[in-house]
This record gives structure tokens, sequence and C-alpha cells, in this order.
């Protein structure tokens, strides 16, 4: 859906996928291998935040 013709774009949506991911995977790990950092947490954060102000691209007047 985020790749169609109205869609952010091929890029954007690549960036969710590997994001949600990742996220799914720092929640989910097991107990043989390593949580996440807290630097990584933190990048997730950055880059959910980036992505949905990428994703809200509408200005308040357009809502």
């Amino acid at each position: 859906m985020l790749r169609g013709r109205l869609g952010p774009g091929v890029g954007v949506a690549r960036r969710v996928a590997f994001t949600w991911a990742t996220l799914s995977a720092a929640a989910h790990h097991h107990c043989y291998e390593l949580a996440p950092t807290a630097a990584e947490l933190r990048r997730l954060h950055t880059e959910v935040s980036v992505l949905l102000t990428q994703l809200d691209g509408r200005t308040e007047s357009e809502r």
C-alpha cells in the first residue's frame, strides 16, 4: 500500500518494513540472543518519528 501510486514511495515503504521488522525482533528476542542496546532502541525511536512525519506529510489546513 505504501509503494502504490498514492503512497509515499518505494524508499519510504522499504524503511517502514525494515523498521517494523527490527522493532518486532527487538520485542521478541530469545533468551540466547542479546537484547537491543539503549542506543539501538533510541535509533529506532528516531527512525519511527521521521517515518511518521514523512507519512503524515499533510499540513493542518489539508486535514
